[in-house]
């Protein structure tokens, strides 16, 4: 359908065939279709009819690889539009173009999805070249990591061993002091050849057969023996590494962890372990006894993703979290959202009152970090600061992160 191709750095290019765009604003299908041939584009199909539309696509639905579509039209609205193709037994992909309210177009996209179209996700009007851009390749991570197959037991082992699980490192700012003073380390997996791709099919496969505490030790005696000397000389510095609540239930691990901290020469209280907050609350006692323990020996704990589960304020209550990380869905775009504004407040607010310290991620433009910085977050980490790097990188970033003359 889409052929679309990125480097590793999410350039963008992009070669389009055949392309319908579905709107009754004529400025609009000329602004749009000028947008869409620039990104190279072979057929622009232009309807202000949906029902026009409608017919172009039944006739010859191989035709069509992509679909732009506005909701707020006369005769057949954009859910309209959407119900008729899903009835018909298209697919998609389909992205939505509209002035309407960030809610309304997030409804409209949880609306396409169950009715199974391949929603690639909404976009407020104006339409721009970059937003599109960022929205096509996002789809075409997502579709790599869904065509990868699944990854057996044996390919996660083989892939640990062989040292393809690659660790890289995103810094982080404190907004109070303004500088770098934490980290945060992801993971990539590395191809036979060396490529770098997204860890979906990696991390899925070692949760599926039991593999994830190998691969978080793996990942944390990795990443602590490349910011070791970072860490020795900057002891109030500290390090975010990701956990998966099946980890927590081994009632070893905080043993295990502060005796490998401690073997390096390093600090508990520097290493903070993130628990993405959607898993937490399935488990049980044994989980609840190594967190406190986890505390005790002097690690920091983060709930991850915060304002994305249902149950966020009794994680908070039940468990001894020293930090909360607001997900990047409250972060990006928050001058537009509302919603999202109000929950990016109210969470770096009960943030202080619960005496916790506040991190946004995905920070990636001015007007994130402006929106942040208002609410009250004390860390931040996103694209507009610095990109995930590998070791090497980062330690000749560190020497003159330029990021600071652009945000100071």
């Amino acid at each position: 359908a889409l052929n679309l191709r990125a480097d590793i750095q999410g350039c963008l290019l992009v070669k389009l065939d055949k392309v319908l765009i579905v709107d009754d604003d004529p400025l609009f299908l000329g602004v749009a279709d000028a947008l869409i041939r620039s990104l190279g584009a072979d057929k622009v199909f232009c309807h202000d009819r949906p029902n026009e539309a409608l017919s172009q696509v039944m006739r010859a639905p191989e035709d069509v690889d992509l679909i732009l579509c506005d909701l707020n039209m006369p005769d057949m609205d954009g859910i309209g539009f959407i119900r008729a193709l899903s009835d018909r037994g298209f697919k998609g992909p389909f992205i939505i173009v509209s002035a309407e309210a960030n809610a309304v177009i997030k409804s409209v996209e949880k609306l396409a999805e169950m009715v199974g179209i391949n929603i690639l996700g909404g976009l407020k009007k104006p339409l721009r070249q970059d937003d599109l851009k960022a929205l096509l390749n996002q789809a075409r991570v997502n579709a790599l990591q869904a065509m990868s197959s699944a990854m057996t037991e044996k390919h996660v082992r083989a892939a640990l061993s062989d040292g393809r699980v690659i660790p890289v490192y995103q810094p982080q700012l404190n907004l109070t002091q303004m500088q770098f003073d934490g980290i945060e380390v992801l993971c990539r997996l590395a191809d036979k050849e060396g490529k770098l791709g997204p860890p979906g099919a990696l991390l899925a496969a070692a949760e599926e057969h039991g593999l994830m505490t190998p691969l978080t030790f793996y990942l944390m005696r990795r990443s602590l023996s490349d910011l070791e000397s970072w860490l020795k000389e900057s002891p109030s510095h500290s390090v975010s590494v990701n956990i998966s609540a099946l980890t927590l239930a081994d009632r070893s691990l905080p043993k295990t962890l502060t005796t490998m901290v401690a073997r390096m020469g390093l600090e508990t209280r520097q290493i903070i372990l993130e628990v993405t907050e959607d898993r937490l609350l399935k488990f049980g006692p044994d989980t609840l006894e190594v967190l406190a323990r986890l505390r005790i020996a002097g690690f920091g704990l983060s709930i991850d993703d915060f304002g994305t589960g249902a149950t966020s304020m009794e994680q908070l209550k039940r468990f001894p979290f020293t930090e909360l990380k607001i997900d990047r869905a409250y972060v990006q775009g928050t001058q537009e959202d509302d919603f999202a504004r109000e929950v990016l407040t109210t969470s770096a607010r009960l943030a202080q009152i619960v005496s916790l310290s506040c991190v946004a991620e995905g920070v990636e433009t001015p007007a994130d970090l402006e929106q942040v910085a208002a609410a009250g977050v004390h860390r931040v980490q996103g694209y507009l600061l610095a990109r995930p790097m590998l070791a090497e990188d980062f330690a000749r970033w560190r020497q003159s992160p330029q990021t600071l003359d652009a945000v100071a």
